[in-house]
């Protein structure tokens, strides 16, 4: 775990935090993210991460392998820019890896552990985060293994709405002083710039008795064993028992 993000997590949400780091020596011995994402040793992962759900189905195993991604490597990158309003360096081309057995994320390893910047605009501090990290991994999954954009990008969703929103950091007293990082990330369909925003999805209406739903399905329920999860949009229309 970064040092500066020690006081926003408790024993029990450590895990969320726990695989990234800055250890220089880690830095040294990693694979660049630009060459995960490149070259073969993303198949070789997804291959890997195939054998572990003992599914052929690579448009959901790759949404499974971004969802293990995006939680070693989102949550405290959104901690830190959100709540701490600290810069880290987090565009791809300076990001590196350590796979795990399992084809999975070991580490994601960063250069070093960055600075403050309070005087921020939400834009400024999302800049590199949101454009030069999750879109080339989105584009790099989508394009190799079909995995729908909207899929993956709901999954990094499913992570931004956890620190902003659903009391993941619970070391955390107030998230009183986030609303403007949610309306730029979530609510927004446009960036500042004009851009189109992607991880912005029109929420479906929950059904009775549902407090929330994802803005995307992950796909999840294509895999062995199972199911769509209690928050899946698609699980209404499917008329399935949920999972929890």
């Amino acid at each position: 775990m970064l040092p500066i993000l020690a006081p926003l997590f408790d024993q029990r949400t450590a895990a969320y935090a726990a695989r990234l780091g800055c250890d220089a020596s880690s830095y040294a011995q990693a694979l660049p993210l630009p060459a995960l994402l490149e070259g073969p040793q993303l198949d070789d992962a997804i291959s890997r991460h195939a054998a572990h759900w003992r599914s052929g189905d690579l448009r959901a195993v790759a949404s499974a392998w971004s969802l293990d991604y995006f939680a070693a490597m989102l949550v405290p990158a959104m901690a830190a820019t959100a709540v701490l309003r600290h810069r880290l360096p987090l565009a791809a081309a300076q990001v590196r890896v350590v796979m795990a057995p399992n084809g999975g994320m070991a580490q994601v390893c960063l250069p070093h552990a960055g600075h403050p910047w309070p005087q921020a605009s939400p834009q400024e501090r999302y800049e590199e985060l949101v454009w030069q990290h999750l879109a080339p991994v989105v584009a790099a999954l989508n394009k190799r293994f079909r995995t729908p954009s909207a899929v993956l990008w709901g999954n990094a969703v499913r992570y931004i709405h956890a620190v902003l929103q659903r009391g993941v950091l619970l070391a955390l007293p107030s998230q009183d002083g986030l609303a403007e990082d949610r309306r730029l990330l979530l609510d927004s369909p446009l960036w500042p710039d004009g851009r189109t925003n992607p991880l912005y999805h029109r929420r479906a209406v929950p059904p009775a008795g549902v407090d929330y739903l994802h803005r995307n399905c992950c796909m999840y329920y294509r895999l062995p064993g199972e199911d769509y999860c209690a928050a899946c949009p698609l699980r209404s229309r499917h008329g399935k028992r949920a999972c929890d």
